[in-house]
């Protein structure tokens, strides 16, 4: 069983590495979970405490619909046009951030079967790879200014 990594989890801030095809991608299926039940857009590998470069994320803006797993991500593409937005996070609740992202960008990644694919994302959508990529590479939206915009 998984649990949830929050606030100055030491492995938040740590790269991830890559899988490799044919490793068991299993874990996805308790990303997925997780991510339902904490009713997130997406959720990070080492938000569960794995140092794998894998997420999961939810589309839709009601948190229903297809999951989409995207194993390995590479962003290969990003547009000129930037989006200012407040993002939330499942490791830091209850703490909002305004943040600016990409408004579209092409990503390289491989499914939960290993198969190859290539996405392209928009607005609400590249904001959540964007956010979730973040944590693949130790980097959290909200890094150390938590305390002061929790006021803890």
């Amino acid at each position: 069983m998984y649990t949830l990594r929050k606030f100055n989890d030491p492995i938040l801030k740590q790269k991830c590495v890559p899988l490799t095809v044919g490793d068991d991608l299993s874990f996805l299926r308790d990303m997925k979970r997780m991510c339902v039940e904490n009713r997130g857009a997406g959720l990070a590998a080492p938000q569960i405490g794995l140092l794998h470069r894998a997420f999961v994320m939810f589309p839709g803006r009601d948190g229903k619909g297809m999951c989409v797993s995207l194993v390995n991500p590479v962003v290969v593409e990003t547009g000129d046009a930037t989006l200012w937005s407040e993002e939330a996070c499942l490791s830091y609740p209850g703490v909002k951030v305004l943040v600016q992202r990409h408004r579209d960008l092409v990503v390289e990644y491989y499914d939960w079967r290993w198969r190859k694919q290539r996405g392209r994302f928009s607005c609400w959508e590249a904001r959540i790879v964007q956010h979730e990529m973040d944590h693949l590479n130790g980097v959290c939206v909200v890094g150390d200014e938590w305390r002061r915009l929790s006021g803890e």
